[in-house]
């Protein structure tokens, strides 16, 4: 697969294509390559990808920031309050078989109100600007010689950086932080921003996240990471494409492996180190009972300390 961009694919379209995405990587690296090949377009017997709920949220959101022209083409309202009837669930299903983002009826309202925050936002509403929307990208990974892709939300059409659009419980940065590294969106952006490069000879020099939140007042942050962290990134998708690259050479997927193990193997799991640190505190408190290898290591440690200054020389001896 050489360097290709695309435009005008449909969401459906673009998750069929055979090749390694961001998501991917990440859940081969954080999780395992079972998890990945369960839903694997690679996979011929793959089990379809669920649709959650708020992914349709996003994704109205994205259309109507980013393509409001196209939104009433794209979405499907749902007469109905939730998805428990029968009928619901039915309507939601033609929607998705007709490549359109279902939307109940009252959630029409909240995307339109969380959208109209991001346009409100003085930094955010720039990002629509001078750019196409839903841009793909494949190409053939340089190291390993298998394909890869992505789907850009909004990309310029100087290529000065990538914006992406996300819908979340909270924008406040500080709790952004922890649920942008469980989803992999270090992975991500590093992911991106290379796969730019490759395709266009233009890196872009940064990754933005515009992130709007899903309840009033609908508060709207703009973050990205810094370099050092990008390039955590992508040393992770370094070893993912690595072992990505391992499991189609062997037509293996495995479980949960310790590093270069492909037989099954039992773990020792350890406390978190933040765990550790709680039960040191408690234990200093006495709050707790110190355990007894650490209480015997304390003594034996206290026996060589009372040894040593026993033994010591006198100062006077240094003395003149």
């Amino acid at each position: 697969m050489t360097a290709n961009i695309i435009r005008d694919l449909s969401r459906a379209e673009y998750h069929a294509i055979k090749a390694l995405n961001a998501s991917g990587a990440h859940t081969i690296e954080r999780q395992c390559p079972a998890k990945y090949w369960h839903t694997s377009p690679f996979n011929v017997d793959a089990a379809p990808a669920e649709q959650a709920n708020h992914f349709d949220i996003g994704e109205a959101v994205h259309a109507l920031v980013l393509e409001p022209e196209k939104f009433d083409d794209q979405t499907q309202v749902i007469d109905a309050g939730s998805y428990r009837t029968d009928r619901a669930k039915a309507a939601r299903e033609r929607a998705y078989a007709h490549g359109l983002t279902p939307l109940l009826t009252k959630e029409v309202a909240l995307v339109e109100a969380m959208a109209a925050a991001i346009l409100a936002d003085p930094i955010a509403r720039h990002f629509r600007d001078g750019g196409d929307t839903e841009v793909v990208m494949t190409w053939t990974d340089p190291e390993f010689g298998f394909p890869c892709k992505l789907r850009v939300d909004h990309l310029p059409h100087n290529l000065i950086d990538l914006r992406d659009v996300k819908s979340a419980v909270t924008a406040n940065p500080r709790d952004f932080e922890r649920h942008a590294w469980d989803m992999g969106y270090h992975q991500r952006a590093a992911w991106y921003l290379d796969g730019v490069e490759i395709c266009t000879g233009t890196r872009p020099k940064a990754y933005w996240f515009v992130v709007v939140e899903k309840e009033p007042p609908y508060c709207v942050s703009v973050m990205k990471y810094p370099e050092e962290d990008i390039e955590w990134g992508r040393s992770l998708n370094l070893s993912a494409r690595a072992k990505f690259a391992e499991c189609l050479e062997r037509g293996q997927w495995p479980s949960y492996r310790p590093a270069g193990v492909w037989q099954p193997k039992a773990f020792d799991i350890r406390i978190p180190k933040y765990a550790l640190w709680d039960l040191q505190d408690r234990a200093e408190r006495r709050e707790i009972p110190i355990p007894r290898s650490l209480a015997e290591l304390e003594r034996v440690q206290l026996r060589y300390r009372l040894a040593a200054r026993l033994q010591a020389p006198s100062n006077r001896e240094y003395l003149p």
